[in-house]
C-alpha cells in the first residue's frame, strides 16, 4: 500500500475520479484535468486541463468544451495510454487520446468522435481487436455498446467506430489484462440485472457504423 498526494476536486462534485497504472506511471483523473505521476508518487505532470491536449488540432469541441467525466486507461497489449472524457456542450462528442508511445507525458493521437447520443458514464475496456465502450443516455432501453477501431487509433489514422443499441441495461466492458488472448474469444459485456450480480453479455452484430 502505498499513499501520495493526487489532485484535488476541481471544484466539481461528485468530482468523478479516475485513475490507471502502468509498468511505470500512475494516471490521475478527475473532472476536466489529469496529472501523471511516477510510481514512487512524484508529479511529471501537474494538474493539467483535459483540453491542453487537444490545443491545435483543430478539433473544436474537444479543444473548447471542458466537460468531463473523464477515463484512462492502459493498455497493456500496445504499452500505450486511452485518456478521455466527452464534449457535450454543443453536441455528444467524445474526445479521446492514444499516447504516441508507451511515456504518456509525450505525444498523443487525437480524436473527436460525434455520438448518436448523449455519451454519459461512459466505460471502457481494451481488447485487441478494438476500445470497447458503453454508455448510459439517462432513458430505459437507450444504452450503447460501442467498438473503435484500436488499429488506427494506435497510429493514429483515421478510424471509425460501430455500435449496438437500446439496450435495457447499463453495461460495463471487460477489460483484458495479461497477454493476448486466441483469436474468437467472446468479447464481454457486463450488465446488471434487478439486485442480482452482474451478469456477462456478448458482443453482438453492429447496428451501426460510423
Amino acid at each position: 500500500m502505498f499513499q501520495f498526494e493526487g489532485l484535488g476536486t476541481d471544484g466539481f462534485t461528485p468530482p468523478d475520479t479516475m485513475g490507471e497504472v502502468g509498468p511505470n506511471h500512475y494516471i490521475q483523473m478527475v473532472n476536466v484535468s489529469f496529472a501523471i505521476f511516477d510510481k514512487s508518487g512524484n508529479v511529471l505532470q501537474a494538474d493539467t486541463p483535459f483540453t491542453d491536449l487537444f490545443i491545435g488540432s483543430g478539433l473544436t469541441a474537444c479543444t473548447n468544451e471542458n466537460d468531463g467525466d473523464p477515463v484512462v486507461v492502459y493498455d497493456e497489449l500496445a504499452d500505450r495510454w486511452l485518456l478521455s472524457q466527452f464534449a457535450v456542450t454543443s453536441g455528444t462528442r467524445m474526445c479521446i487520446a492514444i499516447s504516441q508511445t508507451a511515456d504518456p507525458t509525450g505525444a498523443y493521437w487525437l480524436y473527436q468522435f460525434t455520438m448518436p447520443d448523449f455519451p454519459d458514464y461512459f466505460k471502457f475496456g481494451v481488447w485487441p481487436d478494438a476500445y470497447y465502450m458503453t454508455t448510459n443516455t439517462g432513458f430505459p432501453n437507450q444504452y450503447y455498446a460501442y467498438a473503435f477501431d484500436r488499429a488506427a487509433m494506435l497510429t493514429g489514422a483515421a478510424a471509425t467506430f460501430q455500435f449496438s443499441a437500446n439496450h435495457p441495461n447499463f453495461m460495463m466492458p471487460a477489460d483484458l489484462d495479461g497477454s493476448t488472448p486466441p483469436l474468437r474469444v467472446l468479447r464481454l459485456l457486463l450488465h446488471h440485472v434487478g439486485g442480482r450480480l452482474p451478469r456477462p453479455s456478448c458482443w453482438g452484430r453492429p447496428l451501426g457504423l460510423l
